[in-house]
Protein backbone atom coordinates (compact mmCIF):
# COMPACT_ATOMS: atom_id res chain seq x y z
CA UNK A 1 0.00 0.00 0.00
CA UNK A 2 1.50 3.48 -1.08
CA UNK A 3 1.78 6.14 1.49
CA UNK A 4 0.64 9.95 0.38
CA UNK A 5 3.14 12.22 1.41
CA UNK A 6 0.83 15.34 0.16
CA UNK A 7 -2.22 16.80 -0.80
CA UNK A 8 -1.34 15.77 -4.65
CA UNK A 9 -2.19 12.73 -3.48
CA UNK A 10 0.85 10.91 -4.97
CA UNK A 11 2.81 8.48 -3.44
CA UNK A 12 6.15 8.87 -1.80
CA UNK A 13 9.04 8.53 -3.72
CA UNK A 14 11.42 5.44 -2.53
CA UNK A 15 14.81 6.16 -1.49
CA UNK A 16 17.46 5.95 -4.41
CA UNK A 17 15.17 6.80 -7.04
CA UNK A 18 16.46 9.71 -9.66
CA UNK A 19 14.61 12.74 -9.47
CA UNK A 20 14.42 16.45 -10.97
CA UNK A 21 14.05 18.02 -7.45
CA UNK A 22 13.24 22.34 -7.72
CA UNK A 23 16.35 23.99 -5.48
CA UNK A 24 17.00 27.22 -3.84
CA UNK A 25 18.89 29.01 -7.10
CA UNK A 26 15.00 27.74 -8.86
CA UNK A 27 16.68 25.16 -10.87
CA UNK A 28 15.83 22.08 -11.48
CA UNK A 29 18.46 19.70 -11.41
CA UNK A 30 19.15 15.79 -11.09
CA UNK A 31 19.47 14.29 -7.74
CA UNK A 32 19.04 10.78 -6.02
CA UNK A 33 16.42 10.33 -3.07
CA UNK A 34 18.11 9.48 0.17
CA UNK A 35 15.02 10.14 2.94
CA UNK A 36 11.76 11.21 3.24
CA UNK A 37 11.14 12.84 6.41
CA UNK A 38 7.61 13.27 7.93
CA UNK A 39 7.48 16.72 9.55
CA UNK A 40 5.39 17.40 12.51
CA UNK A 41 3.72 21.20 12.09
CA UNK A 42 3.36 23.86 9.29
CA UNK A 43 6.77 22.25 7.56
CA UNK A 44 5.09 19.49 6.09
CA UNK A 45 6.73 16.30 4.80
CA UNK A 46 10.00 16.31 3.12
CA UNK A 47 12.32 14.81 1.16
CA UNK A 48 16.10 14.97 1.35
CA UNK A 49 17.82 14.63 -1.78
CA UNK A 50 21.36 14.43 -3.02
CA UNK A 51 22.79 16.33 -6.34
CA UNK A 52 23.82 14.12 -8.97
CA UNK A 53 26.39 16.82 -10.12
CA UNK A 54 30.34 15.11 -9.62
CA UNK A 55 31.95 18.02 -9.97
CA UNK A 56 31.09 19.57 -7.17
CA UNK A 57 32.91 16.84 -5.25
CA UNK A 58 36.00 17.54 -3.83
CA UNK A 59 39.15 15.94 -4.60
CA UNK A 60 39.44 15.25 -0.82
CA UNK A 61 36.22 13.40 -0.60
CA UNK A 62 34.00 15.67 0.68
CA UNK A 63 30.01 14.99 -0.01
CA UNK A 64 28.29 15.73 -2.20
CA UNK A 65 25.50 18.59 -1.75
CA UNK A 66 21.72 18.01 -0.07
CA UNK A 67 18.74 19.90 -0.03
CA UNK A 68 15.63 19.33 1.93
CA UNK A 69 12.93 19.61 0.26
CA UNK A 70 9.33 19.72 -0.32
CA UNK A 71 7.31 17.15 -2.43
CA UNK A 72 5.74 19.84 -5.03
CA UNK A 73 9.92 20.18 -5.71
CA UNK A 74 10.60 17.05 -6.29
CA UNK A 75 9.51 14.85 -9.44
CA UNK A 76 10.09 11.52 -9.55
CA UNK A 77 12.39 9.91 -13.13
CA UNK A 78 10.70 7.04 -15.33
CA UNK A 79 13.87 4.23 -15.06
CA UNK A 80 12.21 2.57 -18.49
CA UNK A 81 9.99 2.03 -21.15
CA UNK A 82 8.23 -0.32 -18.77
CA UNK A 83 7.80 2.11 -15.37
CA UNK A 84 4.55 2.88 -14.37
CA UNK A 85 5.50 6.09 -13.53
CA UNK A 86 6.07 7.33 -17.27
CA UNK A 87 4.15 9.40 -19.05
CA UNK A 88 4.57 9.28 -23.26
CA UNK A 89 5.03 12.90 -24.01
CA UNK A 90 3.63 13.62 -27.35
CA UNK A 91 5.38 15.35 -30.48
CA UNK A 92 4.70 19.51 -29.35
CA UNK A 93 4.52 18.12 -25.98
CA UNK A 94 6.99 20.92 -23.68
CA UNK A 95 9.06 18.80 -21.25
CA UNK A 96 12.08 19.80 -18.98
CA UNK A 97 15.17 17.42 -19.97
CA UNK A 98 18.66 17.24 -18.81
CA UNK A 99 20.49 19.04 -21.48
CA UNK A 100 23.61 16.52 -23.18
CA UNK A 101 26.45 16.92 -20.75
CA UNK A 102 24.96 18.69 -17.64
CA UNK A 103 22.41 17.42 -14.47
CA UNK A 104 20.40 19.97 -15.25
CA UNK A 105 17.22 20.19 -16.74
CA UNK A 106 16.35 22.34 -18.92
CA UNK A 107 12.80 23.52 -21.35
CA UNK A 108 12.37 21.49 -24.44
CA UNK A 109 9.76 20.63 -27.31
CA UNK A 110 9.09 16.88 -28.13
CA UNK A 111 9.89 16.58 -31.78
CA UNK A 112 9.93 12.47 -31.61
CA UNK A 113 8.85 10.05 -29.53
CA UNK A 114 10.78 7.15 -28.15
CA UNK A 115 8.39 5.17 -29.32
CA UNK A 116 7.76 6.16 -32.99
CA UNK A 117 12.02 6.14 -33.12
CA UNK A 118 11.91 2.26 -31.63
CA UNK A 119 14.65 3.21 -29.09
CA UNK A 120 14.87 4.30 -25.51
CA UNK A 121 15.48 8.40 -26.71
CA UNK A 122 13.00 11.52 -27.34
CA UNK A 123 14.10 13.65 -29.99
CA UNK A 124 13.86 17.23 -28.25
CA UNK A 125 14.47 20.91 -29.67
CA UNK A 126 16.02 22.79 -26.13
CA UNK A 127 15.02 26.10 -25.82
CA UNK A 128 17.67 28.61 -27.12
CA UNK A 129 19.08 26.42 -29.42
CA UNK A 130 19.19 26.58 -32.88
CA UNK A 131 15.62 24.76 -34.18
CA UNK A 132 17.34 22.13 -35.96
CA UNK A 133 19.70 21.44 -33.80
CA UNK A 134 17.79 18.10 -31.88
CA UNK A 135 19.17 15.87 -29.49
CA UNK A 136 18.78 12.70 -28.22
CA UNK A 137 18.02 12.40 -25.03
CA UNK A 138 17.26 8.91 -23.16
CA UNK A 139 13.44 8.78 -21.64
CA UNK A 140 15.19 8.58 -18.29
CA UNK A 141 15.79 12.29 -18.10
CA UNK A 142 12.79 13.98 -19.93
CA UNK A 143 9.41 14.71 -17.13
CA UNK A 144 6.94 17.35 -17.46
CA UNK A 145 7.26 20.08 -14.65
CA UNK A 146 3.79 21.52 -14.22
CA UNK A 147 3.79 24.78 -14.08
CA UNK A 148 4.04 26.73 -10.29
Amino acid sequence: MYQYPDERNEPIIPVGCQVAAKVSTGFWILCRVMRHVTAHGTAGPRYIVEDSDTDDVSPLGSAKKQYTLPPKNVVRLPVDENDPTLLEHTVGATVHAVYPETTTFYPATVKSSFRKRKSREYQLAFDGDEPEDLKLVHLSSVVYIPDP
